[in-house]
């Protein structure tokens, strides 16, 4: 019998294991003691990759067995006894859907680590009427973002006021992408829109170049507030802000011979480059008479991507497809996060001044 899925126990599965973000998540799912059945083509590679990060597969949690992510069958027989189901498999335009109608079908709760706007709309529409959670961008794309604009949203309708506009803000440091990522941002560049024009701004006390981009909170955000408005804007330097707006196109034409050289790109980041890698998530909500801001600070993006699906796994819940808002307790589940990453922290604003540290 299948633990309940309310359950601490639930039958966790994983696919994209040997994928640099995949063994992290199993990294993670070890560093917890927590038990999951890892879907990959060859145990061997899995062990091989693993060690890399300096991880040893342990056998007594982790459930190895060999299929094809392409075959259907081989889907369904995977999915069939689990209760919530982890892929960090992409790019998700091209590989994802076949995953999420097997969850669909079999009622198991799915997420995933995609960042790519295009999929998760196709998907928010498609499965809305699945009888399990199907919730996308559950990694450092978009779950920050996502549940910081929801509560800011709350904090401002809990006034009396109404959620106009969100804004959200993005500022990353010292990233270095994987071969992945950015595969997925090829594809996602390929369906975008272009980026909007350079403003200079106020952002938690300091003065800011922001670039308004095509980022997946516009997505996430309109599904649990449906009559917000909804922008992101990457804080940037004056000179990269300024080229952006012509560079844009030129890179879009260019993103066959772009997604070819990829293949040529490291598969991702050392284990000391990446824990320098630094993220911050700011969301303000402009209501008729107040607004309200809520952020996010964080290091080691991949490494919070693991932490942020394993915790996810463990708490969605609901029917249909839908945002991490929508599926997850926001506070209940960054404060969690909070308690397991010392480098992740979340907090109201009281005041622009306020710098957010740890």
């Amino acid at each position: 019998m299948k633990p309940s899925l309310n359950s601490p126990e639930r039958r966790i599965g994983l696919l994209g294991a040997s994928g640099y973000t995949g063994r992290l998540v199993v990294q993670e799912l070890q560093n917890r003691s927590l038990s999951a059945k890892i879907g990959v083509r060859s145990e061997e590679k899995l062990a091989l990759k693993l060690g890399e990060i300096g991880v040893a597969l342990d056998k007594s949690l982790m459930q190895v067995e060999k299929f094809d992510v392409s075959n259907e069958a081989d889907l369904d027989a995977f999915v069939a006894d689990l209760d919530v189901l982890i892929t960090t498999v992409g790019p998700f335009s091209t590989l994802g859907e076949p995953v999420v109608a097997a969850c669909a079908k079999a009622g198991v709760h799915y997420v995933d680590s995609t960042g790519e706007p295009a999929f998760m709309q196709h998907i928010y529409e498609k499965y809305s009427d699945a009888q399990c959670a199907i919730v996308p961008a559950c990694g450092n794309d978009y779950i920050p973002g996502d549940l910081v604009s929801y509560i800011a949203c709350q904090d401002v309708e809990a006034t009396g006021d109404v959620a106009r506009k969100v804004v959200v803000y993005y500022k990353v440091s010292h990233m270095a992408p994987t071969r992945g990522t950015l595969k997925s941002a090829l594809g996602a560049l390929a369906t975008s829109g272009d980026p909007g024009e350079l403003r200079s701004e106020t952002v938690l006390g300091l003065p800011v170049n922001t670039l308004e981009i095509p980022w997946g909170e516009e997505v996430t955000v309109g599904l649990h507030h449906k009559e917000t408005d909804v922008s992101c804007r990457l804080i940037v330097n004056h000179t990269l802000g300024s080229i952006a707006g012509w560079a844009t196109p030129l890179m879009r034409l260019a993103v066959p011979i772009l997604e070819r050289g990829s293949n040529l790109v490291p598969e991702g980041p050392s284990i000391s480059k990446r824990k320098q890698a630094a993220y911050q998530v700011v969301a303000t909500c402009h209501g008729d008479k107040v607004s309200k801001t809520v952020a996010v600070v964080g290091k080691d993006i991949y490494g919070s991507t693991a932490k942020l699906l394993v915790e996810a796994a463990l708490r969605v819940s609901g029917k249909g497809a839908m945002a991490p808002a929508q599926a997850l307790d926001a506070e209940t589940f960054l404060d969690s996060v909070t308690g397991k990453d010392p480098e992740f922290l979340w907090k109201r604003i009281d005041s622009d001044l306020f710098a957010m540290t740890r």
